[in-house]
């Protein structure tokens, strides 16, 4: 299974993180360009996660970052193809599915009725000499690749239901395990699966989770719109709204993250992606997107924690985690960012009285706090002296 993972990688994740780099920072010197690299490639969420709990998640994020390859070059049809491939190998890819739509529609909108989508002066075009925009190119494109992904389930069409019950599992709750989600936080006060029918959960989940992605569909397709009012279309293929994109799928992946129904700890590994991406793209201590891009994956690898633990990847985390961290260069004490020092010397405190207060609990006393057990409980020895400065990236 562990050369299975490494194979994928090498084949698709660390191909795209290459072309990621050579295309959407050729402006920036070779060094540069190397140090996103080692930032993408070693990030310790992913290598946790598919070489220490077997996943294949670097093969559905691998087509996700292809998609933004070609979007960024121009070429639309490919890049939806491809995010049509991440859909089709993982359903977690439905995370990003509404800044990818936003973004391909506002851009439909951008290029005006004649290349970007049907408007009234050329469906007589169209129906004449056969013409298609981007619009319509791209409606045929994703059905046809999704036809052929779905090929051996469509006859008897009651097949269908296996997989639409396997992409959307509702009977299996509203979380799952101890995920670091609102539901599973807010769930210590209010218990919602008692509080509401079970019949309410998703749909309170669906618009809690949409609320939370709006801003960012808004900010993709609100450019097109003006340009559709004021008939100002764009000539370039490559447009304003591009450089949002990876901003709208990290809101859009975190949406889901938070406020989704059924949520797995190793979710996180999606909003987690565009995230890294821009701050590799970053001047590493010298942007915010910098700082706050390594922080939140720090904090993302220390909310898997419980589901690592059960793994026995105590060892790993800590080793992974420290590596990374190092070798981008990040030092929580040093960031010029003061509300971003008084977030990581408060985490780090609460790791450290969790760590030490709890193991001198009472038996009894533990199983009442047996889930901040298991979220904050280190693999260390609580008197190590290396386990101060390690529980700074925790």
């Amino acid at each position: 299974m562990r050369a299975t993972s490494l194979i994928s990688d090498f084949l698709i994740y660390i191909p795209s993180l290459y072309f990621f780099v050579r295309s959407w920072l050729s402006s920036r010197s070779s060094r540069a360009q190397q140090t996103a690299l080692l930032t993408l490639l070693l990030q310790p969420a992913l290598i946790l996660i598919d070489s220490g709990h077997f996943q294949y998640n670097s093969v559905m994020l691998g087509f996700t970052v292809l998609a933004l390859n070609f979007f960024f070059l121009g070429h639309d049809l490919l890049g939806a193809i491809c995010f049509v491939l991440s859909l089709g190998f993982k359903q977690m890819a439905l995370y990003y599915s509404p800044a990818i739509f936003a973004y391909l529609l506002g851009k439909c909108f951008l290029l005006g009725p004649t290349r970007g989508y049907v408007g009234q002066p050329s469906v007589k075009i169209m129906l004449i000499f056969f013409r298609t925009t981007l619009f319509t190119q791209l409606g045929a494109v994703t059905l046809a690749t999704f036809a052929l992904l779905f090929l051996p389930w469509l006859y008897p069409p009651s097949a269908l239901l296996g997989p639409i019950i396997r992409i959307f599992p509702f009977a299996r709750g509203l979380f799952e395990d101890k995920v670091a989600n609102f539901w599973c936080a807010s769930n210590v006060i209010v218990k919602w699966r008692s509080f509401l029918p079970p019949a309410a959960l998703p749909k309170l989940a669906t618009v809690a989770t949409a609320v939370g992605f709006l801003p960012s569909i808004v900010g993709l397709i609100n450019p097109g719109l003006k340009a559709f009012r004021s008939g100002a279309y764009l000539g370039a293929h490559r447009t304003p709204t591009l450089s949002l994109l990876p901003y709208a799928l990290f809101q859009s992946s975190m949406s889901f993250f938070l406020f989704s129904f059924q949520v797995h700890e190793k979710s996180i590994l999606l909003p987690l992606l565009p995230l890294t991406l821009l701050a590799a793209a970053s001047s590493p201590g010298q942007s915010d997107v910098w700082e706050w891009g390594i922080f939140v994956n720090n904090i993302a690898c220390f909310s898997m924690w419980p589901l690592l633990k059960r793994d026995g990847l105590g060892v790993q985390y800590i080793a992974l985690v420290v590596l990374w961290n190092y070798l981008v260069g990040y030092n929580p004490l040093t960031t010029p960012s003061l509300p971003l020092k008084t977030l990581s010397l408060v985490r780090f405190l609460g790791c450290r009285l969790t760590v030490e207060l709890i193991p001198l609990l009472s038996l009894r006393t533990r199983s009442r706090w047996r889930f901040m057990w298991l979220k904050y409980s280190s693999p260390l020895r609580p008197r190590s002296p290396t386990s101060i400065p390690c529980s700074m990236f925790f």
